[in-house]
């Protein structure tokens, strides 16, 4: 990731995909950020991916009923979220729906038909 590289719009070119994510969201804020708080915002993305950026933003602006004007509201937030999961990391079971789990746990089914004797 370049930190100093720019787009046509005068963006940071790093930032751009976050801030595209976050409008499609409908999280649409100013970037007014300094030197500085660019450069948190890059190790943020770096260190917890741009879904998990978005997630919390998503979250906090759901909270604040959309009375938020600023991306810079976030960074706190973004730079204290856990970094992504090693590439080695395992990973949950998955659960499934129907049968085959250890726990022999079924979906509701309606063990008595004279209910829809009725026509329903």
């Amino acid at each position: 990731m370049n930190e100093r590289a720019i787009d046509a719009d005068g963006f940071p070119a790093f930032a751009r995909p976050l801030s595209d994510q976050l409008t499609l969201a409908g999280v649409v804020v100013r970037w007014p950020f300094n030197s500085t708080e660019w450069l948190k915002l890059a190790a943020a993305i770096k260190k917890s991916g741009i879904p998990a950026l978005v997630e919390y933003a998503r979250r906090v602006w759901d909270r604040q009923r959309g009375d938020v004007d600023s991306a810079r509201f976030f960074l706190a937030g973004w730079c204290q979220l856990p970094p992504l999961p090693a590439a080695d990391a395992e990973r949950p079971p998955l659960r499934a729906v129907a049968g085959g789990n250890p726990q022999g746990w079924q979906p509701y089914s309606n063990q008595d038909p004279s209910v829809y004797k009725n026509g329903w």
